[in-house]
């Protein structure tokens, strides 16, 4: 494709956490806060004014698990360095989104950890009273015996300290209830969120066995 090395990349809004668009050679996604509502190809048109214009050949954007679409892209523009989305929602009508190439991962400014955390993590970790219990074999976190594949994260940030353990899909936003769970590099800082009330934070250290 002519503009590919314009346009391949990431592109997101920025200071905005909600569309990101990845583009790879004629192939196009399109992510709401983390979650895939559009794979598709797309073609390119060079335009009188030298923009260059983004038809996709599917337009309808939805939810996973969703049975239709909430809104449909009409275009996307590339126009010195900045990505203009237009999309339509079947209510509001028109809405435009300016995004900039971004370095950004689908799960923000972080980067997925070496392997060596999971090894390390692997095993079982508690409270000091028993009452809660972590168990981590490869990439699934077990929590009571209800199972989730996770992705250990470290921050770019220079002082950035520790790991960020999440839902290996980048669109979720707990794991079982609990907002955030960090990983000190000696304990686990598992924070529930509760509904009308301060969030509570759970300290687990490993268990040796």
């Amino acid at each position: 494709m002519k503009f590919e090395n314009e346009l391949s990349g990431a592109w997101e809004e920025r200071g905005v956490i909600g569309t990101r668009v990845e583009i790879e050679k004629n192939k196009i996604i399109i992510l709401w806060r983390g979650g895939e509502v559009l794979k598709t190809t797309f073609r390119s048109k060079l335009e009188d004014d030298g923009k260059i214009t983004l038809i996709p050949k599917e337009t309808g954007m939805k939810y996973k698990g969703s049975f239709s679409n909430y809104a449909t892209v009409e275009k996307l523009v590339y126009d010195s360095g900045k990505l203009e989305f237009c999309h339509v929602f079947p209510i509001t009508g028109k809405s435009t989104e300016v995004l900039e190439k971004t370095d950004n991962t689908r799960y923000g400014n972080f980067d997925v950890a070496d392997k060596s955390v999971l090894k390390y993590l692997a095993g079982k970790w508690a409270t000091d009273d028993g009452g809660t219990t972590f168990v981590f074999s490869g990439n699934v976190l077990d929590i009571g015996g209800f199972k989730k594949k996770i992705a250990v994260l470290k921050g770019r940030d220079r002082a950035a300290q520790g790991f960020r353990i999440v839902d290996i899909d980048p669109a979720a936003d707990m794991i079982f209830g609990y907002s955030r769970i960090f990983f000190t590099g000696y304990s686990i800082e598992a924070t529930i969120h509760v509904c009308d009330a301060p969030s509570i934070t759970e300290i687990l250290h490993k268990v040796q066995e």
